[in-house]
């Protein structure tokens, strides 16, 4: 973008674009979440269906610790693309108060600050035990299936 083009933005452009982006990083999050249960599905009633075979069996549980952790690394990222959008927002929010304008509601601000980052009980957490927790089962079974 040339320099001119940049000047020409708005605050109210630039909030409004951050905010797209913040909630499409957002539906991204909540499709792998749905998508990781079903792929999860899909093998645990494999392995479930091949009782007589232990091999397949012990491959079923090999794929779930693979697919989980590859789950989980796309989640980690989409939440610091997502993070991304809320830091960005809380920067203008900030300029937008010292200039005078109003800054909207300050959600970014909001989302932003410590005591809401520090939350015990979030959808980060609750994903992290998820997969932790998968990865820890399977390979538990796995490793006991020896």
């Amino acid at each position: 973008m040339n320099k001119n083009a940049h000047e020409t933005l708005s605050y109210k452009d630039v909030y409004e674009e951050i905010g797209r982006n913040y909630r499409y990083f957002l539906n991204w999050r909540h499709a792998l979440f749905a998508g990781y249960l079903l792929v999860l599905y899909a093998v645990i009633s494999s392995y479930v269906e091949s009782i007589d075979n232990l091999f397949f069996q012990r491959l079923c549980l090999g794929a779930v610790v693979l697919i989980s952790l590859v789950f989980w690394t796309i989640e980690i990222r989409i939440r610091d693309l997502y993070r991304a959008c809320t830091e960005a927002g809380e920067d203008l929010e900030k300029k937008t108060k010292s200039k005078g304008e109003s800054s909207s509601f300050g959600i970014y601000t909001k989302l932003n600050n410590g005591e809401m980052r520090r939350k015990k009980i979030s959808h980060t957490n609750a994903l992290n035990l998820l997969f932790l927790s998968v990865i820890i089962v399977a390979s538990t079974i796995l490793f006991f299936s020896f």
